[in-house]
């Protein structure tokens, strides 16, 4: 009979009993290897040009990387992906795509990545860096677990995971809070791009948090003739960058508060604390958004004792409470 003691479950190891981890790079220090990266900037900021010219300066590195997975269509790579990977010099023989129905299943009527099924294509294939592009239609109020299983998935394979979204910002423009619900929480990078608040022509990389190595300086790039030009180191960091990029004054607030409140009630009447829930969620103040009500003229009405908002029948229709913004 085994007489070993059965091992103490309240034990923990200490440091000397972890393993040495370097921290290796695909491209120092935006993008380490083995980890999860979040590329995020505004529409139009170049998130899309980045990541392919990574791609393919994976893909000519043979003898330091291994092949590059992207995630999404044949249709839409080949239109918009395919001929930025030619200019910037890729070895397509590397380069796989990874159609979603593959990837991705569907539960309840949402549709999310199957890291089940992701698994099969890291361990066959033994990519360098996966890039998907965007992560945007597949996040939602699990994120935060999803996110950390991709990190470990990125750790476990040696593969840079790169997750390409928009910038999350609130309706008035400010950026979004950052909790463990968001994929940037769990990044061992995130890196911002941005068109320059100085010079629309250009645009900016930022580097926004590295948690292996020390954040790199902000640098200017442009696209011309189909490829990436590289440009001058700029002294601003991301937060600045970030700061330049919010709303510049009430107009643009109460703009965008109404456009809030426009996307809530356009489905039918809502119930008002749960409007002003969001609202303060979002960053949004109580005068601003009494303003952005009465600019839209929404009525008021109470509904089994709860106060109610929605667009007025007619115009000339009278708001029964115009004072209620706290319920």
């Amino acid at each position: 009979m085994d007489s070993t003691p059965p091992a103490n479950p309240c034990s923990a190891p200490s440091f000397s009993d972890l393993p040495d981890r370097e921290p290796a790079f695909i491209a120092e220090p935006h993008f380490p290897l083995g980890s999860l990266v979040v590329l995020e900037g505004p529409r139009g900021a170049g998130k899309s040009w980045i990541a392919a010219d990574l791609a393919a300066f994976v893909s000519r590195e043979k003898e330091c990387f291994g092949k590059v997975l992207f995630i999404g269509s044949p249709a839409s790579l080949t239109n918009a992906v395919k001929p930025r990977l030619q200019a910037a010099g890729a070895d397509f023989s590397r380069i796989k795509v990874v159609e979603p129905s593959r990837v991705f299943s569907e539960e309840d009527g949402v549709r999310y990545l199957n890291l089940t099924l992701l698994s099969g294509f890291l361990s066959q294939e033994g990519p360098s860096l996966l890039v998907i592009d965007p992560i945007d239609p597949y996040v939602n109020k699990k994120m935060g677990k999803f996110a950390e299983m991709l990190r470990d998935m990125a750790i476990e394979y040696e593969c840079t995971i790169l997750a390409v979204r928009r910038l999350p910002q609130t309706p008035t423009g400010r950026p979004a809070k950052t909790g463990p619900e968001d994929i940037s929480f769990w990044a061992d990078s995130v890196v911002l791009c941005a068109r320059d608040p100085e010079n629309p022509n250009k645009r900016l990389l930022a580097h926004a948090r590295s948690v292996l190595a020390p954040e790199a300086k902000t640098t200017e790039f442009s696209i011309e003739e189909g490829k990436i030009r590289w440009g001058n180191v700029r002294e601003m960091t991301a937060e600045e960058l970030l700061q330049a990029l919010r709303p510049k004054g009430p107009a643009d607030a109460l703009a965008a508060t109404i456009d809030f409140l426009k996307e809530r009630i356009e489905a039918g009447e809502r119930e008002a604390w749960h409007l002003q829930w969001d609202a303060r969620e979002a960053g949004i103040s109580g005068i601003t958004l009494r303003r952005a009500k009465m600019a839209l003229r929404l009525r008021s009405f109470k509904k089994d004792g709860r106060w109610h908002w929605e667009f007025p029948a007619k115009p000339e229709e009278k708001d029964d409470h115009l004072e209620e913004l706290d319920g």
